[in-house]
């Protein structure tokens, strides 16, 4: 059966253009620390008086590493308003991964088990959530990941599939009937 997920195409055009902006002004940033650092600090003055020569410099530079970073972050706000709406998983190197479809899914087939009550919706997601948070933290403890630098590619399968998030959503529902009052 066919779970619908939450549709991603509606309401992100605020997003990409906040996101847009501050792309623009962090690029902007790069380029005014650049052009500040080329005609204001980089100025000295010589003066030989005999034997004695001094030199008189401008201050120091903003760091050329807050110029890149500035840059870097610019580009990157940008390409994600570009792709805003296609984005649906975000993985980092040594850190790890966040599925933005898992809580969709693990609604929608929330939604289909409880059968349209609301009350037994809300406790089923609360305790299905609960089970699938503990299962994507059993994966691989947040220490070993960081410490090893374990590489997270951009096609890693998530562990919370479909199937899984129906087994999740099963056993919540299981034991709720279990626990609750005849």
């Amino acid at each position: 059966m066919a779970v619908p997920t939450v549709d991603k195409g509606q309401g992100t055009v605020p997003w990409q253009i906040i996101l847009a902006i501050a792309g623009v002004v962090a690029i902007l940033a790069a380029a005014a620390l650049e052009v500040i650092s080329l005609v204001y600090h980089s100025t000295s003055t010589v003066t030989k008086s005999g034997t004695v020569t001094t030199t008189i410099t401008g201050p120091s530079p903003p760091p050329a590493a807050l110029v890149t970073t500035c840059l870097g972050a610019g580009i990157v706000l940008l390409l994600v308003a570009a792709f805003f709406s296609r984005i649906s998983k975000v993985a980092i190197t040594g850190v790890g991964e966040i599925d933005l479809n898992a809580a969709a899914t693990l609604a929608g087939k929330v939604a289909a088990k409880a059968g349209g009550d609301p009350v037994k919706a809300a406790a089923l997601y609360k305790t299905a959530a609960s089970r699938a948070a503990g299962l994507v933290s059993q994966r691989v403890p947040a220490t070993a990941r960081i410490a090893s630098f374990a590489h997270v590619g951009w096609n890693t399968q998530s562990v919370l599939d479909d199937q899984t998030l129906q087994n999740i959503v099963d056993d919540a529902a299981t034991a709720g009937n279990s626990r609750a009052p005849s």
